[in-house]
This record gives C-alpha cells, structure tokens and sequence, in this order.
C-alpha cells in the first residue's frame, strides 16, 4: 500500500469536523451508560440523566416518563419523587399505597412550661408539621434499584464476552452462557450435577417406556 493510498482513506476538511463531532457524542452517552451501572444510582439519578440525553438526542420515545418499555410510570414517578421531596398527585399515591408506614407512637411526656411567646411560635408550626409527617413510607421504598443498572452492567458484560473472535459462536450458546453468568448466585456444581442426574434418570425412564410399549 502506497502513502497515496493512504491519504485517501483519510477524512479531511468537514468530514472529520462531523467524525470528530459523533465521537463526542458518543462519550457523552458512554458516559451516562457507566454512571446508571453504579450500585448507588438510584432512580431519581436515573431519571435526572434520562431527561437530560432526551433534551440533547433523540431518545425521548423510548426513554421518557411515558415510554412502552416503563413498566409501571406512576410508581417509578412517585419513587423519583420521594427522593426529591416533591409532592405527589392522587395516583402516584395510591401507587405506593402500600407502603405507608405507621407513626410510631411517641410517649408524650409531661408538659413543659414556656413564656408566651414561645407557645405562640409553636402552635403556628404544629399544622405544617403535621401535615409533612402525616404519611411516612417504608425505607425499603426509596431503595428499590432501577432495572436500568442490572440491564447496562449485563450488557456491558456481553459486549466484552462477544467479540470478534466469538463472531460465528450461535447466539443461543451465547445467551445461555450470560444466562448462567448473570444468575451464578443461585447456582452451583451440586446444581448442575442434580440436573444431570434429572436429565439421566428422565432418559432412562424413557427408554424403558419404550422397550415396555414395544413388548
């Protein structure tokens, strides 16, 4: 290959500016792939960075609040919404419905004597805080994890499994050997002995089927 050869797969002038311009964008969104793979990421984390690669990319139908893939809208949005300490609307509560936590009954001591003043100042406070502590939901809530991690970080794990080398591997070997990585933590060799042994003693039960149907 001569250097002429070369120079001519080389990009120039505007097409570089827009190669240059994709590989950017691309680190952006590889960016944001990495960060929702964390353990700590929660869904308010999630949804924060979701809306903001819908404001710049194309990804609003498949990725917003009121995309087919969310499985349940009104319960992920009234999760987001109890990590950010925003209110929520009449469905999004019977959402959560059953997670209400309730109050712990506090001993009420007896009371204390103030001025005036203070009496006053307290009284006023009463209704507003009676009213952000009327409900409490369950810490376990505010806990759940976004499927979004388990699914990049699976993805991710594939995406270095399947490489070029492993081009002409059938995709159900590959989608099986994932399968069995992903869930590792419920299985192991005793497991895989017992279905051996299942699938021997199935096998032989149908032979002998089949020699007692013959006969």
């Amino acid at each position: 290959m001569t250097v002429e050869a070369v120079e001519e797969l080389v990009p120039r002038g505007h097409v570089h500016r827009r190669i240059t311009t994709v590989v950017e964008k691309l680190r952006e969104l590889d960016s944001v792939c990495v960060k929702i793979q964390s353990e700590q990421c929660t869904l308010a984390d999630i949804r924060l960075l979701v809306d903001a690669c819908a404001v710049k990319y194309p990804v609003a139908d498949y990725l917003a609040t009121t995309a087919a893939i969310i499985h349940s809208p009104l319960f992920e949005s009234a999760i987001v919404k109890l990590h950010n300490d925003l209110p929520m609307s009449a469905d999004e509560t019977r959402e959560v419905e059953g997670f209400v936590q309730p109050l712990a009954d506090q001993p009420a001591g007896a009371p204390k004597k103030v001025d005036f003043a203070t009496s006053v100042v307290r009284k006023s406070k009463k209704p507003r805080l009676a009213g952000q502590m009327a409900v409490q939901y369950y810490p376990l809530l505010t806990c759940a994890p976004p499927t979004r991690n388990t699914c990049e970080r699976l993805f991710s794990e594939c995406k270095l499994v399947l490489t070029s080398l492993r081009a002409s591997t059938p995709r159900a070997n590959v989608e099986t050997a994932m399968f069995l990585y992903a869930n590792r933590g419920v299985w192991n060799c005793a497991t895989l002995l017992s279905c051996t042994e299942d699938c021997d003693t199935a096998q032989a039960a149908a032979v002998d089927f089949g020699q007692t149907w013959t006969a």
